[in-house]
């Protein structure tokens, strides 16, 4: 994880993803198909939905991919063995793109939500499992360089919404 922040999270790193204006050459449905074929392997029945999506979008693949496996691995980590996990992908209502991971395991307690992306931020779920509470921080710090939002919200029969929108050229 500390290798993965060093990479990522370094100034000149994020200055330069913001500057440079990537090529057209990221599918994202193979964005999501690819974090799922890799989460697979830890558990079966990860389910991708792609709709409406374009062809191509600009994006750092690695860092994106890097947001995704956090999610994904939260999802895993947070989640039983027999809670369904789904990735979406969509054209999302307000323009751009929306990357979806849904749970449908145990919501976040209310008052955690508005700490969840904070930098070393540990909610009480995480209690007996390993980690440093980077994860979201750098998963967001990613998507903002990006001039997207990643957000959270608890789904109203259960579970969780994680949301990644993603401005795309017209």
């Amino acid at each position: 994880m500390l290798e993965l922040i060093n990479e990522y999270l370094s100034p000149e790193r994020l200055a330069s993803i913001g500057r440079k204006r990537q090529a057209d050459e990221v599918s994202p449905e193979a964005l999501l198909e690819t974090a799922a074929e890799q989460a697979r392997q830890r558990r079966a029945g990860i389910t991708v939905r792609a709709e409406g999506l374009p062809q191509w979008m600009r994006c750092d693949p690695q860092g994106m991919r890097l947001c995704l496996d956090i999610l994904l691995d939260n999802a895993l980590k947070y989640t039983n063995d027999n809670v369904a996990i789904e990735l979406q992908g969509r054209k999302a209502s307000e323009g751009g793109v929306e990357l979806l991971v849904i749970d449908r395991g145990t919501p976040v307690p209310d008052d955690e939500l508005g700490k969840l992306f904070d930098k070393g931020y540990r909610g009480k779920a995480a209690a007996g499992h390993a980690g440093s509470g980077l994860g979201l921080y750098m998963a967001r710090n990613v998507v903002e360089v990006h001039g997207g939002t990643l957000s959270v919200e608890n789904l109203p029969e259960s579970g969780k919404k994680f949301r990644i929108w993603l401005p795309i050229a017209a």
